[in-house]
């Protein structure tokens, strides 16, 4: 069984909610040529973002540069205060279905009662009558009456009457009042019951101005505890009274006698002739119900002679009973609300799960419908366990439909209208109801708010207005008859408030019934538009809110909103003919737009992109309210900005503009203020290719700069209230209107034309400023214009750097991010020398200093017009590494090496990271030695010696690093020389190259005619070559290429000298060459190298893996195929020791008998014939050998197969050379243990 609680006084008392700003942000303007030509920037005190700074500093003629250059600084503005936006100065509300205006004070006697009231501890409430155009206001005392009709300019009369004061003092119920209609010109009467049933009627309201002593008494006997709750007009003489025990009484006027009187009968259900006498003379006898305490009653039908419909709403029932003037009153029906409403209750709630059947419902007020459908407002919580009883707990408010058919109810429908709204705990506030255009609408009078909603079928309006004061309350309300034009589908409720007067509703039942939103953005829309255009008012009573989560985008509405005020386009703007007021008018409304949004807290509800669109409206709007403000000083630039409007509309035909096109501009297209820049830049470039043209860059200038200042000043002072962080990277993504590609060209182009400008006064550019000459006044003003462009080309391309880096991140390809950056430095460089010639030298440090541009910084430091010592000790100590590995980056690159390696003493630590980090052996070995780093002295010779292509340079540079390796040992006991062999390695595979040089030298004397390096190439290549490869021409060619590098003392990599020594003529007069080789790889193999860092050393291979296996293959195979075998296999009348000795002579057992002779030679590298005839992958081939073609890469691979083809030969046939080899092995075994 479903169960309710009845009507509950009790509630927590409802927040403050701060009015929004009157005055907001108006414009961002930066004082033009020393004069104030701007505005204040201001918003109410107590916002959380504070109160900008009004004191404006001066600055010349657009200077920049503390609003790009000092982004940290204070941002100072002046703005003016507008007036508050008020559409009629009436309206307080307007949309197309609802609109709400101010209708007239209470009378002054009211307003003095109850401006000292506390509503916590009073019961107030009122009613507006429309039957008699007359409106009352009553407390437990007095009932104050006024017409509501009378439109005065001052107080309306009010009439005062004494009210009859409640036999129990505890009750928290107000008198129940109501008017008594005659009709006609005739002044209405007053009827008051206590809530102890004491009734008191004055037959008019006249008497209230003479201390209304004459009244007519009457009693309604109640039992004991028993209080009235309402009075309700049946009929003009007729009235309904209603008790907490759920009694209803009839209260008939007459006259008897020439006297009037107050007849009290209690309704009853018995329906004799005898019960209606006695409940007439003996009302203590009726029957008291258990429904509960009557909260409402409504009564329905045309008239009282043929009976009305009298619906009583208590706290568990709602019945119907049938009333006729004879003082006859019928019981037709009952029903129980829990059973009816409970099922329908639980089904909307949203978390029903968790509760049980005993739900909180409170009945709170009863209407009949135009189609007779019962309408019940009913409150019940949402959460379990909110009871009515607790303190403040919300409660959602909602109204059920109800028809009766053949006596049957039936819920036809529910609309939840508020949810989880604090209850009102000041005493006379239950929410109460009033029906519209017959109940297709309904407003719902609550103590804090009105809501209106419709219950059309599909309609979905529900607007709830909330009073911003917590000392402000509604009091009652009731229908007016609209007057003229606004009647017909136009229904008026006026609304008594205590602090704000009387409010009429207007509200459009057409319109109302019709609304269906295309989306709920534009309810949001439609929000925020009351808020920014009516809100702001501090008259206005209401406040305006948006509280998450709701539907719809809040991005598109707000950006739509911002879009039509930017374009003067939205319908509640106020007509402002002063173009410069009208600015001020709409950076007004764009502040408190954002305001609004993030006092709210939904600012997180806009996406990055919805905010800085908002911004970039506020911005343009205030660079345009400073550029029409400030140009009326300088005619040249306002000449020149209309021809840069006038272009724009010439080339967009089709946009309207009247008779004054540049008003027309920044009344509605300021969106298009981007297109004053290309403007400008058109007329530039025409007048440089006009003879006599007269366009002064200093003009064009202006206007510029006028923008850019007040769009960074802008941007730096609202980064916090949009959101938006300089250096959010996310922000960045979304592009700036500033600095598009454009803008960029248009700021360079600019800055250009300036600097050559000047380049031709060049004799004026350096007079000093206590010249008074006209001329020299413009060059300086010409530079001081070249700094602030500077400031705003540095600024508009690492905006556009960091968009184009964060867009690549996205996309994955860096290219135009790396050109962008590439063509901001070279940018950067171009800018500082034109700054430079024009006393712009401190301006080019500031900005380098702001863009961390550290090698500009180092270029001005070195130039000697702006640069010193001092300066560059000074950027030492406050940028350390970061200043200080561009300057010696600077010295390298400009062969100034002396100053990096004699550093200040306190600067070497500098000089010792920066070369660890951005090795430079040739370089930080001599720093090492100073510092005493052997160690880091040895490597960095080490990594020279292997870039040096000098043979002796190389040899003297592994010398000297070999000292250092020997410097550093410490236990001559014990030594670790693994870095003494690893430059011992490197200087024998010098000694190699130098022993070959040598040999060739002796070699071509005895060839030569005359000295020449290409013939000694050719008698090299030709005859001290191995017999067998003679006729291999692309080892021929590569052997002849080598050789020249030898001859020309170059250094020979180490596969090219595997190839040298294993290709050359082994003969009696060298050494075995194939041991030089397989030494050569040995060596290689583990050496120490250093890593790239030169931080410390590692061991590995100095070639790849599989190009050393192939050398050494290489060797191999070679030396089996150098010697005769075919010569030698013929042993016939030879002896045993003179095969041996044969086989002594040849070049494989020299090769063998190096390796046994070795100790611990590895033997991984001694290989059988088997495993040496291998041709070499072709990859390897080509990735030693870069430089050569497809063919040449071809032709070597021949040789290699030649190779490997004729080592097959010598094993497979019958050489036998792997018998060969093991013989030679055997020999050469025994002659080493000899």
């Amino acid at each position: 069984m479903f169960t309710s609680q009845p009507p509950s006084r009790a509630g927590s008392r409802r927040p403050v909610q701060a009015p929004l700003p009157r005055t907001l942000n108006a414009s961002v303007n930066p004082l033009a040529q020393g004069s104030r030509a701007g505005s204040h920037l201001q918003h109410a005190s107590g916002s959380r973002y504070g109160t900008p700074p009004t004191n404006v500093r001066p600055f010349r003629g657009g200077n920049i540069r503390q609003g790009l250059h000092d982004a940290d600084g204070d941002f100072e503005m002046q703005s003016e205060r507008s007036a508050p936006v008020d559409l009629t100065a009436r309206h307080f509300v307007k949309r197309p279905e609802l609109s709400v205006v101010f209708s007239g004070q209470l009378p002054l006697e009211v307003q003095s009662v109850i401006k000292t009231i506390d509503f916590h501890q009073n019961a107030y409430s009122g009613h507006v009558d429309s039957a008699t155009n007359f409106s009352f206001v009553v407390s437990a005392t007095t009932c104050f009456v006024w017409n509501t009709s009378q439109n005065t300019q001052g107080s309306s009369t009010c009439y005062i009457f004494p009210v009859p004061l409640a036999a129990q003092s505890e009750s928290v119920l107000p008198p129940s009042t109501s008017l008594v209609p005659y009709g006609g010109t005739r002044e209405p009467g007053l009827i008051i019951i206590s809530a102890t049933g004491e009734v008191r009627f004055w037959e008019s309201i006249g008497t209230g101005l003479a201390g209304a002593e004459r009244f007519v008494s009457a009693q309604i006997s109640l039992v004991s505890e028993e209080l009235i709750t309402g009075i309700y007009r049946c009929d003009n003489l007729v009235y309904i009274a209603s008790s907490t025990f759920g009694r209803l009484f009839r209260l008939t006027i007459s006259t008897s006698s020439g006297k009037s009187q107050v007849i009290c009968t209690t309704f009853t259900r018995s329906q004799s002739v005898f019960a209606r006498v006695t409940s007439t003379l003996f009302a203590t006898g009726t029957t008291i119900s258990d429904t509960g305490s009557i909260s409402a009653v409504a009564v329905s039908g045309e008239s009282i002679r043929q009976g009305k419909d009298v619906w009583a709403l208590s706290e568990r029932q709602l019945q119907k009973w049938r009333v006729s003037l004879d003082s006859w009153e019928q019981l037709e029906a009952e029903h129980d609300l829990n059973d009816l409403l409970g099922q329908t209750v639980f089904e909307k709630l949203p978390k029903k799960e968790f509760f049980s059947r005993n739900l909180d419902m409170e009945f709170l007020d009863v209407g009949v419908r135009f189609d007779n459908q019962v309408l019940i407002l009913l409150a019940y919580s949402e959460e379990p366990g909110n009871s009515a009883s607790a303190s403040g707990p919300k409660r959602t408010y909602a109204i059920a439909q109800i028809s009766f058919e053949h006596s049957i109810a039936e819920v036809k429908d529910f609309d939840i209208l508020v949810r989880n709204k604090e209850r009102d705990a000041r005493p006379s506030t239950t929410p109460k109801m009033s029906l519209i255009d017959g109940g297709a609408a309904v407003l719902i009078h609550f103590g804090d708010a009105i809501t209106v909603a419709s219950l059309s079928d599909g309609a979905t309006f529900r607007d709830t207005l909330s009073l911003k004061s917590s000392w402000d309350r509604t009091l009652g309300f009731g229908h007016v008859k609209p007057a003229g034009e606004e009647a017909g589908s136009i229904s008026e409720i006026a609304v008594l408030t205590a602090q704000s007067g009387v409010l009429v509703f207007r509200v459009d039942e057409v319109k109302i019934k019709d609304f269906h939103p295309e989306t709920p953005t534009n309810q949001i829309k439609s929000t925020l538009e009351q808020a920014i255009f009516f809100g702001a008012m501090n008259e206005n009573p209401f406040s305006f809110s948006l509280s998450p989560p709701f539907e719809g985008s809040l991005d598109n509405a707000a950006s739509s909103l911002s879009q039509e005020i930017l374009g003067s386009r939205s319908e509640f703007m106020r007509p402002i003919l002063d173009l410069r007021a009208q600015l001020r008018d709409r950076q007004d409304l764009l502040w408190r737009l954002i305001m609004f949004i993030n006092e709210n807290g939904v600012a997180g509800q806009l996406s990055i992109s919805a905010r800085k669109s908002l911004s970039v409206d506020a911005e343009k709007l205030a660079a345009a309210s400073h550029l029409w403000t400030s140009l009326n000083q300088h005619p040249g630039s306002r000449s020149l900005l209309m021809q840069a409007i006038e272009a724009y509309y010439n080339s967009n035909p089709s946009e309207p503009f009247g008779e004054d096109l540049v008003r027309a501009f920044f009344k509605n297209k300021i969106d298009h203020l981007g297109f004053v820049f290309s403007g400008l830049h058109d007329i530039v470039r025409s007048s440089q290719t006009r003879r006599g043209s007269n366009v002064s860059m200093a003009d064009v200038n202006r206007i510029i700069l006028y923008i850019f200042d007040t769009v960074y000043r802008h941007r730096n002072e609202t980064a916090k209230l949009y959101s938006i962080s300089p250096d959010d990277r996310i922000a960045a993504r979304v592009p700036s209107w500033t600095s598009d590609r454009n803008q960029i060209d248009i700021l360079q182009d600019f800055y250009d034309a300036t600097a050559r400008l000047l380049a031709e006064r060049g004799r004026d550019a350096n007079i000093t400023t206590v010249s008074n000459d006209a001329r020299v006044a413009e060059v300086l003003d010409l530079q001081q214009q070249l700094s602030d462009l500077a400031s705003a080309l540095f600024y508009v391309y690492r905006e556009r750097v960091i968009h184009v880096q964060e867009m690549a991140k996205e996309s994955g390809n860096d290219r135009e991010a790396k050109e962008l950056e590439t063509k901001f430095t070279a940018a950067r460089s171009h800018v500082v020398g034109p700054l430079v010639l024009n006393q712009g030298a401190e301006h080019a440090y500031g900005l380098a200093e702001q863009y961390k541009d550290f090698r500009m910084l180092v270029e001005l430091c070195n130039d000697p017009r702006t640069g010193s010592k001092e300066r560059v000790k000074h950027f030492l100590q406050k940028y350390e590494d970061d200043f200080a590995f561009k300057l010696y980056e600077w010295y390298l690159e400009n062969g100034q090496q002396q100053k990096l390696l004699t550093p200040d003493e306190e600067h070497i630590d500098m000089v010792t990271r920066f070369l660890k980090k951005n090795p430079n052996p040739r370089v930080s070995w001599i720093h090492y030695l100073g510092i005493g780093d052997m160690a880091g002295a040895a490597d960095a010779l080490f990594i020279e010696a292997e870039k040096e292509t000098n043979l002796l340079a190389q040899q003297t540079i592994l010398s000297i690093g070999k000292l250092c390796e020997v410097a550093m040992v410490q236990d001559l006991v014990n030594p670790d020389i693994s870095g003494i062999d690893t430059f011992d390695d490197q200087l024998d595979v010098v000694s190699v190259q130098n022993r070959v040089l040598d040999q060739f030298k002796k070699f071509v004397q005895e060839y030569r005619t005359r000295p020449s390096r290409q013939s000694d190439v050719e008698i090299i290549g030709s005859e001290f070559i191995a017999t067998a490869l003679r006729e291999r021409p692309a080892f021929q060619k590569l052997y002849k290429s080598i050789v020249k590098l030898l001859l020309q003392r170059q250094v020979i990599p180490p596969e090219d000298l595997v190839d040298l020594t294993t290709l050359k003529r082994n003969d009696e007069l060298d050494t075995n060459g194939f041991m030089e080789a397989l030494d050569i790889l040995h060596r290689i193999r583990y050496a120490k190298v250093p890593k790239n860092d030169g931080s410390s050393s590692q061991y590995h291979s100095r070639l790849p893996p599989g190009r050393w296996t192939t050398a050494l293959e290489t060797v191999w195979r070679r030396a089996f195929i150098y010697d005769d075998w075919e010569g030698l296999r013929e042993t016939a009348h030879l002896t045993d020791d003179e095969v041996s000795q044969n086989l002594r002579a040849t070049a494989l057992y020299q090769l063998v008998k190096h390796t046994i002779s070795i100790k611990d030679f590895p033997s991984t590298m001694v290989l059988p014939p088997s495993e040496a005839a291998r041709t070499p992958p072709q990859i390897e081939i080509t990735t030693r050998f870069t430089s050569l073609s497809a063919s040449q890469i071809t032709d070597l691979m021949a040789d290699y197969q030649w190779e490997q083809r004729r080592l097959d030969e010598l094993i497979e046939g019958r050489v036998g050379l792997e018998e060969i080899y093991d013989a030679i092995r055997k020999i050469a075994a025994e002659d080493h243990a000899q």
